[in-house]
């Protein structure tokens, strides 16, 4: 897709004229696909926001006062999209805790303030002690390895700001329905079967579930557009966010709160709302049953996410690496499953043939990781695939933490759900 958006802007470049109005830049013959791939990765890994060179205070080009000698070649609203390139500042690695920098930005002469001759160019200062030798880093202020490997083609190893996005449909959240036969809970708190809620296809069990009493809930409590509405009573999935640091995306929590609604509890609600002066005062009050009907049905929704991308991921290193057969199960350690753990008869197992997806990776992504203080970057392809998968998996793995016994659903669920 990103050689496709580098063909693409190359053409409209060259429709647009740019060979005949930049004669003495562009010689004929001299822009070709090898180098305009080159510039285009150059300019893609090193770029920074073009407020880098506008005056102190300027949040965009159109606000630059132009000092005499200055002269842009283009409209301010391509500096903007573009931004700019600062020679040795764009050598600078990426380190979000270890970064020593600051930038400060030029200034405008003003005639109340004492002028010095360097205020109008911007200024790199070290705001940390730096031993001689060591290496001066900055941040590229981006988190996401996703993004960090599309603009600079190498992602961070347990990096916190992974996230991997799920989908959710009405009908992954029914009550009234069985547990489903392949699946196994890992909750560490026993809870009764009635009144759990899980997934179906079952058409009129779905409906039989979502009322318009309980649709209208979700409404309430989940603000969105009549198309997002449409769209999830056809049966289309939201798209929602598992997160690597702990927390939750309120939207799907949200929706799981009223799923798991008793039928009762859902009519109290209705009436509760109806009540004049009563509909935008109206709160879901989650009595203990609920909470435990809550807790077990975000288990049974993630543990499925993690396990159904395991599989995935499975299939795709069957291709790449020979007899890798991974272990795609929550239980028996889920992502730290080893097989050699029960030493007593490691092979009589059928799990013993599996390899566990930590295990995997440590043996395989480290090959081509280099170390920067306390952390582990990749950089080969290879590694940063695996990275990339490594941070989605984790992300599915720490909401599975926070809900898997009763005492951490308390601490890290309930405050959410407070708030």
């Amino acid at each position: 897709a990103q050689i496709m958006t580098f063909s693409s802007d190359l053409i409209a470049l060259v429709d647009a004229g740019i060979l005949y109005r930049f004669p003495s830049l562009f010689s004929p013959k001299l822009l070709t696909w090898d180098r305009w791939l080159w510039a285009a990765s150059v300019h893609m890994s090193r770029v920074l926001p073009s407020t880098c060179y506008l005056n102190d205070g300027e949040e965009s080009a159109e606000h630059h006062t132009v000092v005499p000698g200055e002269l842009f070649y283009s409209p301010p609203d391509v500096w903007n999209d573009l931004g700019v390139m600062v020679p040795l500042i764009d050598m600078l690695n990426h380190e979000v805790e270890e970064a020593q920098i600051n930038w400060e930005s030029p200034k405008v002469q003003d005639d109340d303030e004492e002028w010095q001759d360097d205020d109008n160019v911007a200024k790199i200062t070290i705001r940390k002690r730096v031993k001689k030798g060591s290496q001066i880093y900055t941040t590229y202020d981006i988190e996401s390895n996703q993004n960090l490997m599309l603009q600079y083609g190498f992602a961070q190893m347990a990096n916190n700001a992974d996230t991997v996005q799920i989908g959710w449909a009405l009908q992954d959240g029914v009550g009234g329905t069985l547990k489903p036969t392949d699946y196994v809970s890992i909750s560490k708190t026993e809870v009764e079967e009635k009144g759990l809620v899980y997934e179906t296809t079952d058409v009129e069990q779905v409906n039989s579930w979502w009322t318009e009493d309980r649709l209208s809930v979700l409404e309430k409590a989940m603000k969105a557009d009549q198309s997002f509405w449409g769209s999830l009573r056809n049966g289309k999935k939201m798209i929602s966010t598992a997160y690597s640091n702990g927390t939750y995306d309120p939207r799907l929590l949200t929706a799981m709160v009223v799923a798991t609604m008793s039928p009762n509890a859902v009519r109290k609600y209705v009436n509760a709302a109806s009540t004049e002066g009563a509909e935008n005062e109206t709160k879901i009050t989650l009595s203990k049953q609920h909470q435990n009907v809550l807790r077990n049905y975000m288990l049974f929704v993630f543990t499925r996410k993690l396990e159904r991308m395991l599989q995935n991921v499975g299939n795709g290193l069957k291709a790449h690496f020979n007899n890798i057969e991974l272990w795609t199960k929550v239980t028996e350690g889920g992502l730290d499953y080893n097989s050699n753990a029960d030493e007593a008869s490691p092979t009589e197992s059928p799990a013993s043939n599996f390899t566990g997806w930590n295990s995997f990776f440590d043996s395989f992504a480290y090959n081509a990781a280099m170390e920067v203080e306390t952390r582990y970057y990749s950089l080969a392809p290879d590694s940063c695939v695996l990275t990339l998968y490594d941070g989605r998996l984790r992300a599915l793995q720490k909401s599975i933490d926070g809900i898997v016994a009763e005492s951490s659903f308390e601490k890290v669920v309930v405050p959410i759900l407070e708030d």
